[in-house]
């Protein structure tokens, strides 16, 4: 009886009936959609941590001592060889200079410079000017190296990488760097493929790392300095070639909903369809992900959808069996409304877990 009431409703028998509401849902659903990830990229949005440094500020220069030495470095970056962000891979060319006092400290000392998590492919003699008492030491150096990236957000992330500037042959009492981010420059226009420096920092102290477990104060301390490149995404095709073809896959199956209720078979058919092009296309994007132990948005986002396409598969089938009611009784009234309605509800149902779903994965 409470059926048949609603059923009389023009406003339940539009939202249960009518195309053009479902339509309108999946219209909603796409510039929820749109909206979400237009907000993700842009946005700066990176987990990547800065090296951890205790840092030599004018209490610690006191208590190292008036022999400390104080040498300045710098960072200029002519161009960029290999940026892969994904196999976290980076190989620079750039001129790295130091300017100190030379009657303080040798040249020798200077050249021991390393990279900690870094190698030096190729190094230039120093190249030496004089002005009074500061020297100043350039090379030519290529380095390859790893920075400590996190692929959480992939591929909606922008990313901290940073080259960390050591010499493991001197303490802090005799020597630490001192750098300033206008000492970092990199040359203008320089190409990074998919990517765009957003800003360059520094940063310098010294690290102790413990060398014996069973005896706290056996540590051994050297200086070090770090060049942080914050680079963001330069455009939306990575983006693109991972998404798109997922989300049109999932509204394949939303659009079974769409179609008339006695059309049970081209209805499962859609759904399975969805099904097997997200399994299948598993397989394409499994190339362009990280080799990481952990889930990436990539991997919640199809997973969701994964799930949602099949929930719709198995909702057409199971629903297939009730429609067969209505052949039998065409004129019952009731019972249309009441299967009508049920398909809108699972319909706004799949939407919204969609919707809720991929804005927790891509803006959490």
């Amino acid at each position: 009886m409470n059926l048949q009431r609603l059923a009389k409703n023009w406003l339940f028998k539009w939202i249960a009936t009518r195309v053009e509401f479902k339509i309108g849902v999946a219209t909603v659903a796409v510039l929820l959609l749109l909206t979400i990830f237009s907000i993700a990229l842009a946005r700066f949005n990176t987990t990547d941590k800065y090296p951890e440094f205790q840092i030599i500020n004018e209490a610690r220069q006191k208590e190292f001592g008036a022999f400390t030495v104080k040498v300045t470095t710098g960072m200029f970056i002519k161009n960029f060889s290999t940026f892969n962000v994904v196999k976290n891979r980076f190989v620079m060319d750039c001129i790295l200079w130091f300017e100190y006092n030379s009657d303080e400290i040798m040249l020798d000392t200077i050249n021991m410079f390393s990279f900690d998590n870094g190698k030096i492919l190729k190094r230039s003699q120093a190249d030496i000017k004089i002005d009074g008492r500061k020297t100043r030491a350039k090379y030519d150096v290529r380095v390859e190296f790893k920075g400590a990236l996190e692929y959480h957000k992939f591929p909606l992330e922008d990313h901290r990488i940073s080259l960390v500037l050591s010499n493991n042959f001197v303490t802090p009492y005799e020597m630490f760097f001192h750098v300033d981010n206008a000492y970092f420059n990199s040359a203008e226009g320089i190409f990074i493929p998919n990517w765009q420096i957003r800003d360059m920092n520094t940063d310098s102290g010294y690290v102790s790392p413990q060398l014996d477990n069973r005896k706290q104060d056996k540590k051994e301390s050297y200086p070090q300095a770090s060049f942080t490149l914050n680079v963001e995404k330069a455009g939306i095709r990575k983006v693109l070639v991972i998404f798109l073809p997922l989300f049109l896959a999932i509204f394949l199956a939303i659009f079974s909903f769409m179609m008339n209720l006695d059309n049970a078979r081209m209805r499962m058919m859609m759904g399975s369809s969805a099904v097997t092009a997200l399994l299948g296309y598993r397989f394409v994007i499994e190339n362009m992900l990280p080799s990481v132990g952990y889930f990436t948005t990539t991997d919640f986002v199809y997973v969701l959808l994964l799930a949602l396409a099949f929930s719709v598969f198995v909702f057409q089938l199971l629903f297939a069996r009730g429609v067969g009611k209505i052949a039998k009784a065409p004129k019952e009234l009731g019972l249309l409304f009441k299967y009508s309605l049920i398909d809108t509800a699972a319909l706004l149902a799949i939407v919204i877990t969609l919707v809720v779903g991929a804005g927790i994965s891509v803006l959490g």
